[in-house]
C-alpha cells in the first residue's frame, strides 16, 4: 500500500512539475491559488493513471493510452469550470496537444525511473544468488 501511495505522489510531482514548466514557458502568471489548483489536477491525473493501469502503463494497448489521455483532457476541462480558470475555446481545444506533450515528457521520465528500479532489482537478485 505504501509503495502505491509513493508512486502516486511521485507521478503527481512529475506531472505538477511539467505543468508548471509549461505554464512558465507559455508566460502565464502563477500564484498560490493556481498552484494549488494545478496540484489537485495533477493528483487526479496520477490517481487515474494508477487506477487505470495496474502494471506498466506503456505495455498497455494504444487505445487504452488514448482513452487515458482523453480522460485527462476531460479532467482539464472539468478543472477549468470548477476552478474558474477562464480558458478560452482555443485553449480548451489546444489543451489535448499540451496533455500529449506532458504525457510524452512524463513517459520519458517514467521510463528512466523504471529502468533504474529494474537495474536495482537485478543487482539485488544477483547478490542473493551470490550469497546462496
Amino acid at each position: 500500500m505504501r509503495s502505491k501511495i509513493k508512486k502516486i505522489f511521485q507521478l503527481t510531482a512529475m506531472v505538477f512539475t511539467v505543468i508548471i514548466m509549461m505554464q512558465l514557458l507559455l508566460g502565464n502568471e502563477l500564484n498560490n491559488v493556481i498552484l494549488c489548483e494545478y496540484m489537485v489536477s495533477a493528483l487526479l491525473a496520477a490517481m487515474l493513471k494508477h487506477i487505470f493501469f495496474t502494471g506498466l502503463m506503456f505495455d498497455s494497448s494504444v487505445w487504452s493510452q488514448l482513452l487515458y489521455l482523453f480522460i485527462v483532457w476531460l479532467i482539464v476541462i472539468t478543472c477549468n469550470f470548477l476552478f474558474h480558470w477562464d480558458m478560452s475555446r482555443t485553449s480548451i481545444y489546444t489543451s489535448p496537444f499540451l496533455v500529449t506533450i506532458i504525457y510524452l515528457v512524463l513517459r520519458l521520465f517514467n521510463y528512466q525511473l523504471e529502468k533504474t528500479e529494474v537495474k536495482k532489482m537485478n543487482e539485488l537478485l544477483k547478490r542473493k544468488r551470490e550469497n546462496k
